[in-house]
């Protein structure tokens, strides 16, 4: 089972996000510093929608707000479009609609991916864990 070990957290991620991880286009994920987010350290496991694609957590970086998030790890690094700050916080308003992301503190996590399969079995999450 995937959250058998510790380290290994489980979050959900829109299909197109998932497609950029896959391509290497997005290398940092952005969220909210609240709540489980707050457990995910470097050398943790992600396993975005339930194993569809797993990474490991390279760096993690609190920011005071998404737009120091985003300014510092560059648009591009999160997906979006190159130099385009504005539509990238603009991104984030809109999936956290219900706050407001410039004044809520947030986390970037630098990934690594582990495997371009569904990592559902516990082999593979193993594989990702020990080929450190």
């Amino acid at each position: 089972m995937i959250n058998e070990h510790p380290r290994t957290h489980q979050l959900k991620l829109g299909r197109a996000a998932v497609r950029l991880i896959t391509q290497g286009r997005q290398t940092v994920e952005g969220r909210l510093a609240s709540g489980r987010m707050g457990q995910i350290q470097p050398g943790s496991i992600i396993c975005f929608n339930a194993g569809e694609i797993c990474c490991r957590v390279t760096r993690v970086t609190r920011y005071a707000n998404f737009r120091d998030m985003v300014t510092a790890e560059t648009p591009a690094a999160l997906g979006e479009k190159p130099d385009d700050i504005a539509a990238a916080i603009k991104s984030y308003q809109k999936i956290f609609w219900y706050t407001d992301v410039l004044q809520r503190e947030a986390l970037a996590f630098a990934l690594e991916v582990c495997n371009l399969s569904p990592c559902g079995k516990e082999r593979v999450t193993q594989a990702c864990l020990w080929a450190e």
